[in-house]
């Protein structure tokens, strides 16, 4: 079973089988079943990925009480896409968006490399 120091370290969603069925105490096919029908403890929800059924960890940590921590990554290419965990969702927005957001670059002289080059 996850310790909760590995719970807050893990990545943004985990396998609903074996990790999340082990935390919550029921089987795997509990588990399943309850994901199929949408019956899952709540804020937990399960959501299929290819064949893989998949549960936000911030969703799994906030019903166990637990502190959820706003999480931030930025992929390799920083001028294509940002990603940012916020509250357990996964959001992508372009550097273009974020500057606009915060209020930077939104003269339209920068120019997209120059965007890239300093996020």
């Amino acid at each position: 079973m996850l310790t909760i120091r590995e719970l807050a370290e893990a990545p943004a969603t985990l396998p609903l089988v074996p990790d999340v069925a082990e935390i919550l105490g029921i089987g795997a096919t509990t588990a399943y079943e309850l994901a199929a029908k949408g019956r899952l403890p709540a804020p937990i929800r399960a959501f299929k990925l290819g064949t893989s059924w998949r549960v936000q960890t911030g969703h799994l940590m906030r019903f166990l009480g637990l502190p959820v921590a706003v999480r931030s990554a930025a992929p390799s290419n920083t001028a294509e896409a940002l990603e940012k965990i916020i509250d357990g969702a996964l959001v992508i927005v372009s550097v273009r968006q974020l500057r606009e957001v915060l209020g930077a670059g939104t003269d339209g002289n920068e120019s997209p490399s120059d965007a890239g080059s300093s996020a």
